[in-house]
C-alpha cells in the first residue's frame, strides 16, 4: 500500500495541476481573445456548448472546477479529516462524465482533459489516503512544508491568470495591415449594420476617436451576416454614400435606424440630397457586392470568430468591448507603446524556475509535513 505521505503529495500534485489547467480555462472562457486555445481548437468547440457555461448560469465550468480543486487541495493540510479524500473521490466521476461528453462531441479540449485527468488521479489518491492507517506518515515523501505547499498553489493560479497580460500581441495579419497607414492611429473595423453588439460599439469608439481628430486613420469593412435579413442593403446602402462625402454620416444613420428596409435607405439618401436614381444603380449595381465579398474575406483570412471585430493598432477585439478597453487601446496605438510581451517558452521556464526552488530543499531540511508521533 502507498504509504499515506506519497498518497498526500499524490493528491495535492494532481489538485495543483486541475487548479491551473482550471485557471487557464477560465481566463479562456472570460478574455474576449484567446491566449491559450485557437479560435478553432476543440476548447472553443466545448466552449460554445451549454456545460461551459453552465447551462447559461453565467458561471463558467472551469471557475467551479477551480473552486473545488482549490477546496480539495486547502482541505488536505487537516489531516484528521476525511474530507479532502471524499470531495476528491466525489470529482472522479464527474470528471469522467467531462470526459465521455467531450467523447461524444467529438472534440477535445487539451485543458479539459488535462483538468479532467488530474481530478481522476486525484481521486485515486483520495482512495489511497482513506485506505492508509492514520499513524501512517511514510518516508521518502517530500518534506515539503505547508507554506510550500502553498507557494505551488498560488503560483498553480497566478501562472496561467498573469498568461494574457505578458504574452506578445498576435502580429496584425497582412490582409488587415493592408489597411494601415504609417504613422496613424490604425482603426479597422469589421461590422454589421444589423448586429446589436456593432450597435452597441458604435458610439462609443466613434466618440473616443473623434479626441484624436486627424491623427486617427479609421476604415470599416463591411461584413453582413446572413442572418440578418437587412444587413446586405444596408451595407449597399452604406457604400453607395461614400461617393457624396457623406459616408461616415450616413453609417451613423445606419448604426441607429430602426428602419433598414430598401425603402427607408434609398428615401434617407434621397433626403441628404443624393441623387436617387444614382443611389439605385448603386444599390444594384454588381461591383457593390463584389467589394463586400472583398471586405467580408479580409476577416475571413483574419481568422473570423464574431461581430464586430475591431483592430486598433496592435490589439485586436472581439464584441462590444467596454470603453475603458477602447480607451486603452487608442491610447496605446496613439503613444506607439511596444506591444513585445514576454515569449511563451521564456514565460514557462520563469515559472517552472519558481516552483523549483520552492520545492527543492536548500540548507537546514525542513521538517516533515507532519510530526511524527512520539
Amino acid at each position: 500500500m502507498l504509504p499515506r505521505a506519497l498518497a498526500e503529495v499524490l493528491l495535492r500534485t494532481a489538485t495543483l495541476v486541475g487548479m491551473a489547467a482550471a485557471t487557464a480555462l477560465a481566463v479562456e472562457y472570460r478574455s474576449l481573445e484567446s491566449s491559450f486555445c485557437g479560435a478553432d481548437s476543440g476548447c472553443a468547440a466545448v466552449r460554445r456548448t451549454g456545460v461551459a457555461y453552465l447551462w447559461n448560469s453565467g458561471i463558467t465550468l472551469p471557475e467551479l472546477g477551480l473552486l473545488g480543486s482549490a477546496l480539495i487541495f486547502a482541505l488536505s493540510f487537516w489531516r484528521r479529516s476525511p474530507w479532502a479524500a471524499w470531495l476528491a473521490i466525489a470529482a472522479a466521476p464527474v470528471a469522467l462524465g467531462l470526459l465521455g461528453y467531450q467523447l461524444a462531441l467529438g472534440t477535445f479540449c487539451w485543458l479539459c482533459v488535462t483538468a479532467d485527468l488530474a481530478a481522476l488521479v486525484a481521486g485515486v489518491a483520495g482512495l489511497l489516503l482513506l485506505r492508509a492507517s492514520k499513524s501512517d506518515t511514510g518516508s521518502g515523501a517530500p518534506a515539503l512544508s505547508p507554506l510550500r505547499w502553498s507557494v505551488l498553489g498560488v503560483l498553480a493560479v497566478l501562472g496561467p491568470a498573469l498568461w494574457p497580460s505578458v504574452k506578445p500581441v498576435s502580429p496584425i495579419p497582412a490582409s488587415v495591415r493592408a489597411h494601415y497607414v504609417d504613422g496613424k492611429i490604425n482603426v479597422v473595423e469589421f461590422a454589421d449594420f444589423e448586429c446589436p453588439y456593432c450597435r452597441l460599439l458604435h458610439g462609443p469608439l466613434k466618440g473616443l476617436l473623434q479626441a484624436h481628430g486627424e491623427r486617427v486613420h479609421f476604415v470599416r469593412l463591411n461584413v453582413p451576416l446572413p442572418s440578418h435579413p437587412n444587413a446586405k442593403d444596408a451595407a449597399r446602402a452604406a457604400i453607395c454614400a461614400e461617393p457624396s462625402g457623406q459616408g461616415e454620416s450616413y453609417a451613423d444613420f445606419l448604426f441607429t435606424t430602426e428602419d433598414l428596409s430598401r425603402e427607408a435607405l434609398i428615401a434617407e439618401a434621397a433626403r441628404r440630397g443624393m441623387e436617387r436614381a444614382a443611389f439605385e444603380r448603386c444599390l444594384a449595381a454588381p461591383e457593390t457586392d463584389r467589394r463586400i465579398e472583398r471586405e467580408i474575406a479580409v476577416l475571413r483570412e483574419a481568422g473570423m470568430q464574431g461581430l464586430p471585430t475591431t483592430y486598433i493598432g496592435s490589439h485586436r477585439f472581439v464584441g462590444a468591448v467596454s470603453e475603458e478597453v477602447l480607451k486603452d487601446a487608442i491610447d496605446r496605438a496613439a503613444r506607439g507603446s511596444s506591444e513585445r510581451g514576454v515569449p511563451g517558452w521564456i514565460y514557462l521556464v520563469l515559472i517552472a524556475g519558481i516552483a523549483a526552488v520552492v520545492v527543492v530543499r536548500r540548507g537546514q531540511a525542513e521538517p516533515e509535513l507532519h510530526a511524527r508521533p512520539r
